[in-house]
This record gives structure tokens, C-alpha cells and sequence, in this order.
């Protein structure tokens, strides 16, 4: 009877769902761990830290990430494909490319936390130059998983992400509850994860190595790369953007309140992420099409999302916060409607990017963040939350809007 339902769902949605049930199991119980971890911590600075502080901590966070291009983060979709057909070597390719590209981050954070320095920030200057020199470490060997996951073992990577979370958990928590300065707290975010990465990678290094025709693989595909690099640079840019004119616009302390309320956000989106990708696999070798039924799928699909995301804010949320984030709260409830867009969102940046249309995402997201920063700057004196709730909004219609309206003309040249 099972076997039956599962066909019957496969005819009425168009998918695999054994396959999908089958990976989705552990991709599920990862998110759950990665989005636990994630609240738990948040809870932990909250009721550990000041707001300032937690402000800080996000603020040197999302600086090294805004310098993430340099890591060359779209690698690990050029070395996804070539896993797919069997080309392991390139990952090993990758991992160099990343390492050396990933020094200029140390420079420029270096240089940014010299000028901090002699401005009198002198916490936040040594924090930025310790994420700064750790990011090479910390960005370089994450690909390492694309070796599983190209071979849709989606559980041995898991698996391994799982310890990678709990260790920095218990090593995070320690640190709050010893007191730990933001510098010291920055280095155990960066290193724990960086530590336990360059293993895995030498774990999977060992093995690649081992294969005698590893020597014979073609080059890593470098203009891909770059493309894809800039690609999800700019796709996560506008999140980066948000953290750091929040930051400027309205300081620290509010940055921590909006970081409250976007975790629980991030971790639904996230979560919805995670499932579609099980499916770039089959994407990057199938015909899967754009349709109408695609967009009404992804609209329902944010009806339980939403939910969800209700239910953590009305029975979980002061409980684990406590009063002094109320206002993150409300301004969770404010943001529903965002959660409820997520699920389109990434379906659309999905499809464009396994069907190469690199620069049509990569134009959606450029005009949406130009949107979210010129809301940001039009609105900031009607204060944080109005600001901040507009701005969001129209980051999400415009990323989604021209996203469509992109699929729309290609159809129409298509058809001529």
C-alpha cells in the first residue's frame, strides 16, 4: 500500500518521491541539527551577552562573509557535476583554488581591522583580524562534502556535519558560560568548524587519491566557477548588506534584535534549501521544465512553512528569549509573509542555477539588493521596525518578481 502511495505521488507532483523520502530522511535530521545549533546559540548569546555585544559578534560574522567571494564559494557546484559523472579530482582542485584566493580575505580584514584600531575599536578590530586570518582555513576546505553528495550518499555527509555541529556547540556554550571575550568567541567559530573540515577533506582526499585515473580528469572549469562564485556572492549578499546597514543605520543593539528574529527565518529557509537541492542531481541530468504547477507547488509549500514558523514564534519563542527580545518578536510576526515566499524564492534560484542561467540570477539578486539598500536608506526615519519590515519585503517581491518576469521573456524568445 505504501509502495502504491508513493507512485500515485510521483504521477500527481512529477518527482521521485522514493528517492526524495529516502535522502530527505537524513538531509531532515541535519537541518534540524544545523537549525537547532543555530537557535541554540542565539538563545546562548542572549541571555549570556548584552545586546551590544551579540550586535558585534554578528557584525564580524557577516564582515568575513561579505568577503566570501574571494574563497571562491561556486566551486562546489563546478565540482558537483563533475562528481556526478565520476571526476572526483577536481574537488582536490577546488580546495587549492580556494585556499590561495582565500588569503586576500585575511588582507583586506587585516587592513580594516588596522583601521579600526586606530580608531579607538579596538575589541572589534583584533576580532575582525582573528576571522579574517582564520578564514582561509575556515572557507577553503568545504567542499569536501560534494564528494558524497555527488554520489547521492547524503548520509555520510550528514553524519558528518552533525559532530562538526555539535562539537561547536558544546565548545561555544563553554566559551559564554567561561566569559569568553568577542575575540576569543570568534575564533572558536571559525576554527572548530575549520578544524574538523580539513579532515574530512584529507579523509576524502585519501581516497581520491588512491583511484589511478584521477591524473587523467580534465581541469577544473574555472569560468563556471567564477560565475557561479559570483552567483551565490550575490545571493547571499543581501542578507550581508542587511546585518551591515542595519549595523550602521541603527547600531549594534538593534542589530542583535533583528539577528534574533533572523535566525528563525534563516532556519526555515535553510531547511527549504536543503530539500530542493536534493534534487540538483537530477535537475543537472534531467529536463525538469519551469511551469505553472512548479510555481503552485512552491506558493503551497509556503503554507506549512509559515506555520511553522508561527508556531516557534507564539509557543517558543519568550521562553527561550526571555522579554528583553519582544521586540524581535513582533517583528518576527511582521515577517510571516516573508517565510512564506522562501519557498518560491528557492525554487526559482535553483532551477536558474543547475540550468546555467548564472546571470539571470545573478541580475535578479543585484537589482533586489539595490532595492533592500535604497528602502533601507528612504526609510530610515520612519525607524528600525518600519524600516526594516519594508525593506524586507520588497528584497523578496523584487528578487522574485523580475526572477519571473526573466522566465517569462525567455518562453516567448523560445517560442519564436
Amino acid at each position: 500500500m505504501f509502495k502504491n502511495t508513493l507512485l500515485k505521488l510521483e504521477e500527481i507532483v512529477r518527482f521521485d518521491a522514493g528517492y526524495f523520502l529516502k535522502n530527505g530522511s537524513w538531509v531532515t535530521v541535519r537541518y534540524i541539527f544545523i537549525t537547532g545549533v543555530g537557535l541554540l546559540l542565539s538563545v546562548a548569546f542572549s541571555r549570556l551577552v548584552p545586546k551590544e555585544t551579540y550586535g558585534q559578534y554578528q557584525f564580524v560574522i557577516t564582515f568575513v562573509s561579505f568577503l566570501s567571494i574571494l574563497s571562491l564559494p561556486g566551486l562546489n557546484i563546478v565540482t558537483l557535476r563533475e562528481s556526478v559523472v565520476g571526476n572526483d579530482g577536481t574537488l582536490l582542485q577546488a580546495v587549492r583554488k580556494s585556499f590561495w584566493w582565500s588569503l586576500w580575505m585575511s588582507g583586506i580584514a587585516l587592513g580594516y581591522a588596522f583601521y579600526l584600531f586606530m580608531t579607538g575599536e579596538h575589541e572589534l578590530a583584533l576580532a575582525i583580524g582573528v576571522g579574517g586570518l582564520l578564514a582561509p582555513l575556515y572557507y577553503a576546505p568545504n567542499n569536501w562534502y560534494v564528494f558524497y553528495e555527488g554520489k547521492k550518499d547524503f548520509r555520510s555527509s550528514s553524519l558528518r556535519i552533525i559532530f562538526m555541529q555539535i562539537c561547536l556547540l558544546i565548545l561555544m556554550c563553554g566559551g559564554l558560560l567561561l566569559g569568553f571575550g568577542l575575540s576569543a568567541l570568534i575564533a572558536l567559530y571559525f576554527l572548530v568548524p575549520a578544524l574538523l573540515a580539513l579532515y574530512y577533506f584529507f579523509e576524502v582526499r585519501t581516497v581520491i587519491l588512491a583511484r589511478k585515473d584521477v591524473v587523467k580528469q580534465k581541469p577544473l572549469d574555472m569560468a563556471l566557477g567564477m560565475m557561479v562564485t559570483l552567483q551565490k556572492y550575490v545571493s547571499g549578499l543581501a542578507e550581508n548588506m542587511t546585518v551591515l546597514f542595519v549595523s550602521f543605520l541603527f547600531g549594534f543593539e538593534l542589530l542583535a534584535v533583528y539577528q534574533v528574529t533572523s535566525i528563525a527565518v534563516l532556519a526555515v529557509a535553510g531547511f527549504i534549501g536543503a530539500l530542493l537541492s536534493l534534487y540538483f542531481p537530477h535537475i543537472m541530468t534531467g529536463g525538469e521544465k519551469l511551469s505553472l504547477k512548479n510555481i503552485g507547488y512552491s506558493l503551497l509549500a509556503g503554507i506549512p512553512s509559515s506555520l511553522l514558523f508561527l508556531f516557534f514564534l507564539y509557543f517558543l519563542f519568550l521562553p527561550l528569549y526571555g522579554e528583553a527580545y519582544q521586540e524581535s518578536l513582533w517583528l518576527g510576526y511582521a515577517l510571516t509573509g516573508v517565510v512564506f515566499l522562501l519557498p518560491l524564492k528557492t525554487f526559482l534560484v535553483n532551477f536558474f542555477t543547475v540550468h546555467k542561467e548564472n546571470l539571470a540570477v545573478i541580475g535578479a539578486n543585484v537589482f533586489a539588493g539595490t532595492v533592500l539598500v535604497v528602502a533601507l536608506l528612504t526609510t530610515q526615519s520612519l525607524g528600525f521596525h518600519q524600516s526594516l519590515i519594508i525593506s524586507l519585503y520588497s528584497l523578496q517581491l523584487a528578487l522574485i518578481l523580475s526572477l519571473l518576469i526573466f522566465s517569462l521573456l525567455r518562453s516567448q524568445r523560445a517560442k519564436k
